[in-house]
């Protein structure tokens, strides 16, 4: 089998900030090179961050790498427009080279974005082909949106659902509601659709010893955005115990608010922002804090979430929909979303009841070996390429 992954052409890989989407891929990338499929990724790439024992992947370049994740929603359109273009062009010469005398079974094409999606599924035609669908739908995201936003979403799922969807093999949809929503608004046949959420290094996110953790240390990772909610964490440490500090790891447009937020709220002494981390660094943040807080209601499925998890560290949501896998799992609590009272109730209840805690942590680590670590994802994976080859 060879396995061809389309990348968005935003962000370099491997990611150094931003790119969900690109980290996904480049997981995908080293579990099956690793399981003796050749694999081929088009995307832009770090070569001076890629380690040795991935040198049997081989990267298929795209133009000019915008190589900085965008944070407004216009930027972020026409990035993914440039992206999704320049990594069509490059699909398209590769497999004009490479896919001659190659069956269709043997040959997967995965896309994971709407504009190569629109481009590539419609044009080629001797492979198997993988859609994911990393971005909400409209119908999904909460109506507190931006109408800018809520626009190219809406653009993003036209797209999708009139222009790739019908020529794809299978769906890939990261949870439940999201394959819920698939065939329940989108009309895509059951059996076209596997729900498969992201994986996680398990041997690089794990947990460490209970005593390393700060006992009332709450964290929250990722872009600093209106959509992300950062500034709920602010008025929820305001009206916590003095012993309860948050820390802050990400950059974005409300970076310098959070600040004068947390000087005016007389909390700046118990707010640590970082940024720049590295993946170690972030690991052994996941693994000191207390719980992670995550107050944005406008997910598919956080990576953060399950890289808490993986190192053993319940989390706090919003009783969204979209998170009842993970409130499945057993390691997450969830607060009302707009809520801050009761967000700050449930944030106290995380970092005092030790007993809870613990449950969770156990349920946050078990959940991430035996459902997303690399060697029980692949064979799942593996099955949903050679069932969409059949």
């Amino acid at each position: 089998m060879h396995v061809v992954l389309v990348s968005t052409g935003v962000v370099r890989i491997p990611p150094r900030t931003g790119g969900a989407v690109e980290s996904y891929v480049w997981d995908l990338a080293q579990m099956l090179n690793a399981s003796g499929v050749r694999v081929s990724l088009v995307s832009h790439h770090h070569p001076d961050s890629i380690d040795p024992r991935e040198r049997g992947i081989e990267f298929v370049p795209t133009p000019s790498p915008i190589d900085r994740f965008p944070l407004r929603p216009e930027a972020s359109a026409l990035a993914h427009f440039v992206g999704g273009t320049a990594v069509s062009v490059a699909t398209r010469l590769y497999l004009s080279r490479e896919s001659e005398g190659i069956d269709r079974g043997q040959l997967v094409l995965h896309l994971n974005e709407e504009v190569s999606a629109f481009v590539l599924s419609r044009t080629v035609r001797r492979a198997v082909k993988i859609l994911t669908i990393h971005n909400p739908p409209v119908a999904l995201s909460p109506s507190e949106i931006g109408g800018v936003e809520r626009f190219v979403r809406g653009i993003g799922s036209l797209t999708t659902l009139r222009f790739a969807l019908p020529h794809v093999d299978r769906v890939v949809a990261l949870s439940s509601p999201m394959g819920r929503f698939l065939e329940e608004n989108w009309n895509v046949d059951s059996d076209r659709i596997a729900v498969l959420p992201l994986p996680v290094d398990t041997r690089l996110f794990q947990p460490a010893a209970e005593t390393d953790r700060v006992p009332r240390g709450l964290l929250f990772v990722g872009r600093l955005e209106d959509r992300k909610n950062p500034a709920e964490l602010i008025r929820c440490l305001a009206n916590s115990p003095p012993d309860v500090t948050l820390t802050i790891v990400g950059r974005g447009p409300l970076e310098s608010e959070l600040r004068t937020q947390a000087r005016s709220a007389g909390v700046s002494d118990r707010v640590r922002m970082v940024h720049g981390v590295s993946v170690e660094q972030l690991v052994r943040l996941y693994q000191t804090a207390r719980a992670l807080v995550l107050p944005s209601c406008l997910e598919v499925y956080p990576r953060v979430v399950i890289e808490a998890a993986a190192c053993g560290l319940p989390v706090l949501l919003p009783s969204a929909p979209i998170y009842e896998d993970f409130v499945a799992a057993g390691f997450v609590s969830t607060h009302l979303a707009g809520d801050n009272r009761s967000l700050t109730e449930s944030a106290l209840r995380m970092v005092t009841d030790d007993r809870a805690w613990r449950a969770q942590s156990q349920a946050a680590r078990r959940f991430a070996v035996e459902q997303l670590s690399y060697p029980m994802y692949v064979q799942k994976l593996l099955r949903v390429y050679r069932g969409a080859a059949v």
